[in-house]
């Protein structure tokens, strides 16, 4: 009986952890899309420009006989290979995580450290009262994060796009519901949970 009630609470945290990691990775997600979106409209400012012009200039051609590569060569382009793959499947282990504690180290030390304090006026409040308006607080921060790149990504049409803007329309709206869903099931498991209990 014992050890049915001490697993609970790691599956119910793992879950947390679990849902928490995917709203935050779907989040970054559509940033990086806003990014693609508006990557022509950056590629038109004069530093872009600066570039192609000087790429433009008029430069000395040197031909050179192709040479076949040394064995010395073939190894090194194989360790680097192997390498690139070992820390890309590293990455791919490690940046769930990192993702989900950077979020929500940024939004839990916003919420608490100034937005909190701003609506109480850093008057006490009972745990039980400050914790939720904690996570309300941080809920708030998240859908903030969520919103901000869907509106600018449907203002998209304003400069040029890389696609049609109804594929933009409902890939964005696709990772910011997906976002909202994920965050919303965060807060819920979160409401269920004792202040003691929420690293």
């Amino acid at each position: 009986m014992y050890m049915l009630k001490s697993q609970v609470p790691v599956k119910e945290s793992l879950l947390l952890r679990a849902v928490a990691a995917i709203a935050y990775i779907v989040c970054v997600l559509q940033w990086f899309w806003l990014l693609t979106l508006y990557l022509p409209l950056i590629r038109e400012y004069e530093l872009m420009e600066f570039f192609i012009n000087n790429s433009e200039q008029p430069r000395d051609i040197i031909q050179t006989s192709p040479t076949e590569p040394s064995i010395l060569m073939i190894v090194l382009a194989a360790v680097i290979t192997i390498a690139i793959i070992g820390l890309t499947i590293y990455a791919l282990v490690k940046t769930p995580g990192a993702i989900r504690n950077t979020g929500q180290k940024i939004t839990h030390t916003a919420a608490k450290k100034y937005v909190v304090p701003a609506i109480t006026h850093k008057k006490r409040l009972p745990q039980k009262k400050l914790h939720l308006m904690t996570l309300k607080v941080e809920f708030l921060i998240k859908l903030g994060f969520v919103i901000v790149p869907f509106a600018a990504s449907l203002l998209a049409y304003l400069s040029p796009l890389p696609f049609e803007y109804r594929v933009v329309a409902v890939s964005s709206a696709a990772l910011a519901a997906t976002s909202f869903i994920f965050f919303t099931l965060e807060f819920v498991l979160k409401l269920g949970k004792r202040p003691s209990k929420l690293a």
